[in-house]
């Protein structure tokens, strides 16, 4: 049996939120890259839903899953944090 852990499309939905100054939306390309060199995968394909950060879980350690999305959620925070909480990325 396969399982997926996920961000049920957390980090999207946050980020895309207009009311937290610290934040900007984050380029799903940009987002993808990211995802990538955590081993984890991005899940645009519904225009209905936010992204979903995705790893599968296919015989291997499930914690090693969860890890590794974790670091993907981390990073992809990182990336879309404002340096200036005043003057927010365009």
């Amino acid at each position: 049996m396969e399982s997926r852990v996920t961000d049920r499309g957390e980090t999207f939905q946050y980020l895309d939120r207009l009311d937290d100054d610290a934040y900007s939306p984050i380029d799903v390309d940009r987002a993808q890259a990211i995802c990538r060199r955590h081993g984890v995968e991005l899940d645009d394909g519904d225009d209905e839903l936010y992204p979903t950060v995705v790893h599968v879980v296919a015989g291997g350690p499930v914690r090693a899953a969860i890890d590794a999305v974790s670091a993907a959620v981390d990073h992809l925070f990182s990336a879309a944090r404002n340096r200036d909480p005043d003057h927010p990325r365009a």
